[in-house]
């Protein structure tokens, strides 16, 4: 998938882009909301986490992109996920370790990440 920014803003407000079983919205990592000492609502957000990947990867797949506020479905506005010291590998790391007890150890996933003019990432 080669895109940018700029071929994001077709999806905005466009309901041929609507969630489907194939893709989802979200605005944020909401585990990454919560101080690590939260560890109430971070274990809650970490189970909502490993739910939306399980739950593409026991279809035939699809696409969640993280950074997107949307309304009833559809994208209203590309928004970006702050990464801290831009460092997207250790973000990728640390997100697929959070899928390690997930069993049967789930497929290959593949991230994506688009750099966005306001220095956040959509994270695909």
């Amino acid at each position: 998938m080669d895109c940018d920014e700029n071929d994001f803003n077709e999806i905005l407000n466009n309901p041929d882009y609507a969630e489907s079983e194939y893709l989802d919205y979200k605005l944020n990592f909401s585990l990454l909301e919560y101080p690590k000492n939260d560890t109430h609502n971070r274990n809650q957000t970490l189970a909502e986490f490993r739910s939306d990947i399980c739950s593409f990867a026991n279809s035939s797949g699809g696409y969640l992109i993280y950074g997107v506020r949307d309304n009833k479905g559809i994208a209203a506005e590309i928004v970006g996920i702050d990464i801290p010291d831009n460092n997207t590998e250790k973000f990728q790391l640390d997100r697929k370790n959070n899928l390690n007890p997930i069993m049967p150890k789930m497929p290959s996933l593949q991230f994506k990440f688009i750099l966005l003019s306001n220095g956040r990432y959509l994270v695909i």
